[in-house]
């Protein structure tokens, strides 16, 4: 038997007027930084064109070698007379130098010369090297978010490798099983390292790795990144260790969203939600059937988008908050008319009108 569904301009249309914002086909800007336009999905990021160009070999040997051992030597680095670290007040010297160099290349980029102004940016970043490597990442990430910015393609992929470079630097000082050691005692962690033995700090730390990894689009090292800081959050105690770990999985999950890998999100974005609804965080477990809703929509995996839906209305019930009821009532609708379960999709049509009246 053939059952006439209730048109947009009936029930929806009416319901949305009502709620000032009913959940329809386009879906603008999400949280997650997407934009839903029908089927089309798009990430909030630039075109992918930014990492279309070659890097010149020689480019990229120059810029990952060592500026100490290069020669000619570049004149901001003193030229010793034996072979010795320079001294806290020479590092301080080039430091303020390379300042100097930051801000010329600022200059340059205003004044409408990327090139010149990178080419500078290149040479702070790699003569950065010889104060720390802290140092070093702390302007790369300074230049990456302006590198991207400014779609350049090759500066992008120099800074992506030599962060790379830095996370593998770690990875071996942390050993082989990172998430036992690091933090730990009797570490042996290497003078100049990124990482400092102490939890707290290099939670900090490995999250702006991680930070910097998805800034440069290099999603798969941002994920090695994540995991790691899961299995260190999971070495803490107490309900400090709840709230960063959970960070953590929810950064990850949102991470994998932003690039499609739906699976992954979802079985994160789970595994927050039972936590919070066995810890009783009613709010925690809203903000994760939301994901959940969403990304099973995204996938096109709707019976689990109803899922997730109904156990979010059941939450707004018990909370009492009736403004959400229309827009999700709408949504779950809708989802019932493309999986053709008339019945459903009717019930809650009428039952988004009845409450948004």
């Amino acid at each position: 038997m053939y059952i006439r569904l209730p048109n947009a301009s009936t029930i929806a249309q009416k319901a949305a007027k009502l709620t000032l914002n009913i959940y329809i086909k386009t879906i603008v800007k999400s949280s997650f930084g997407y934009v839903l336009l029908g089927s089309l999905l798009v990430t909030g990021g630039l075109s992918t064109r930014v990492h279309a160009q070659q890097v010149n070999p020689q480019l990229r040997e120059s810029f990952l070698a060592d500026p100490l051992a290069q020669e000619p030597r570049d004149p901001l680095l003193p030229v010793l007379p034996v072979n010795r670290a320079y001294s806290p007040l020479e590092k301080q010297v080039i430091a303020a130098n390379l300042d100097q160099l930051n801000q010329q290349a600022a200059a340059l980029l205003a004044a409408g010369a990327p090139d010149a102004a990178f080419a500078l940016w290149r040479r702070e970043l790699q003569l950065r090297r010889v104060l720390d490597t802290s140092k070093e990442f702390e302007a790369i990430t300074r230049v990456a978010d302006i590198a991207w910015a400014q779609q350049r393609s090759v500066d992008v992929q120099l800074l992506t490798l030599r962060t790379r470079e830095i996370w593998d630097a770690v990875k071996t000082s942390l050993g082989a099983e990172p998430e036992a050691q690091l933090g730990g005692p009797n570490m042996g962690v290497p003078e100049d390292s990124l990482i400092s033995g102490a939890t707290t700090a290099d939670i900090t730390t490995l999250s702006r790795l991680a930070e910097t990894f998805t800034m440069l689009r290099d999603v798969d090292s941002a994920v090695e990144v994540y995991e790691q800081l899961i299995l260190l959050s999971s070495d803490r105690t107490g309900e400090e260790r709840t709230e960063v770990k959970a960070a953590q999985q929810l950064a990850l999950a949102d991470l994998h969203v932003e690039w499609f890998q739906f699976a992954e999100a979802t079985s994160l974005y789970l595994a927050l939600r039972n936590a919070a609804q066995a810890n009783g965080d009613t709010a925690s477990e809203i903000n994760y059937l939301k994901r959940l809703a969403y990304t099973y929509q995204a996938a096109d995996s709707l019976l689990n988008a109803v899922r997730a839906q109904t156990d979010l209305l059941e939450l707004y019930r018990d909370q009492r908050a009736e403004e959400e009821f229309p827009e999700l009532m709408v949504a779950i609708a809708q989802n019932y008319r493309t999986l053709n379960l008339h019945t459903s999709a009717i019930d809650y049509y009428r039952a988004a009108y009845s409450t948004a009246q």
